[in-house]
């Protein structure tokens, strides 16, 4: 669908066109062209079935201006604004705001107890803010609950993961499906499976949950997120416990989920393996966002070097 969709006359000339270079993970760079990783990631195939030809269109066939603030519209998927989280008389989040960008992994750091999780449930909506707003693709989705943002595109992991023991692996994605999207009958159980293949448990969909080991377990919380069609992925400290061997499989994988288009905010402690997937970052502490930009930049700030790391630049 997707290269039917480009080969369509002016998008499709527009989008063979290549773009500048810009830095990516670590000192390296790299060229890539519009009719590959940057369309996918701003034009997901599923996103251009809705709409994102007319879309795409619109954007290169106007003005420099207006092309500018279209970029800026559809860049920014998911937002919290002045966001607030009370529990009693103590305030976990003061103040955050924060923008997640279509396409891109965006990391989060912090000491424990800065409100990264709570930022997530927030976003999520599992838990309510007490003050500020939510947006989603440039709506106010601050009443909704986390079924409704579920099917809406908006999927998180939790830092321990949270499988049905009782059940069967396929069946701990298959519930994802039909209750996270909404499916039914043969195409519910085609999408089970799809999340399954694609995280590479594919042959393990009979075999009970409870048998699993923990790096089976977490590739099966991102199945059963990935069986909600989501089009931003919250994954809360994912790579926590594992041996190096077994983090490295998880960082490939979800590098190649970005790959595929999949918007991604990472919440994570290991910082080599996180720094080896994101494009940019934020530190929080204490209920707030310290610092964020690049990876470079962000890490080499001293304020995040004094909260984060516990030392000072030299």
């Amino acid at each position: 669908m997707h290269a039917d969709v480009l080969a369509n006359g002016q998008f499709c000339r527009a989008a063979t066109a290549p773009i500048p270079t810009f830095p990516q993970r670590g000192k390296e760079s790299r060229q890539i062209s519009l009719n590959r990783s940057f369309i996918a990631r701003l034009f997901p195939p599923a996103r251009m079935a809705e709409g994102g030809l007319w879309a795409a269109r619109a954007f290169f066939s106007s003005g420099f201006v207006s092309s500018f603030l279209f970029l800026k519209a559809i860049m920014d998927l998911l937002s919290g604004k002045g966001i607030v989280k009370r529990f009693g008389s103590l305030a976990v989040l003061r103040g955050v705001d924060i923008t997640i960008r279509r396409g891109e992994a965006l990391g989060v750091v912090g000491p424990n107890g800065a409100g990264k999780t709570t930022l997530f449930g927030v976003l999520a909506g599992t838990l309510p803010a007490s003050e500020g707003q939510v947006f989603f693709e440039g709506q106010d989705i601050s009443a909704w609950p986390a079924a409704t943002r579920c099917r809406h595109g908006i999927a998180r992991t939790h830092q321990v993961p949270r499988p049905f023991l009782g059940m069967s692996v396929l069946e701990n994605t298959l519930v994802a499906a039909q209750h996270g999207a909404g499916m039914r009958g043969a195409a519910a159980l085609k999408q089970a499976q799809d999340a399954l293949d694609r995280v590479g448990l594919g042959a393990l969909a009979a075999r009970p949950t409870a048998t699993l080991g923990l790096l089976d377990r977490k590739r099966l919380e991102l199945a059963r997120t990935l069986a909600t069609q989501p089009t931003v992925l919250l994954l809360d400290e994912i790579g926590g416990g594992l041996t190096e061997g077994e983090l490295h499989q998880l960082v490939d994988l979800i590098g190649t989920l970005r790959d595929d288009g999949l918007t991604i905010v990472w919440i994570e402690h290991v910082l080599h393996a996180l720094l080896r997937v994101i494009d940019r970052l934020v530190c929080m502490d204490a209920g707030a966002v310290l610092a964020e930009g690049t990876p470079h930049e962000v890490m080499a700030n001293p304020l995040v070097m004094s909260a984060y790391l516990g030392g000072v630049a030299a």
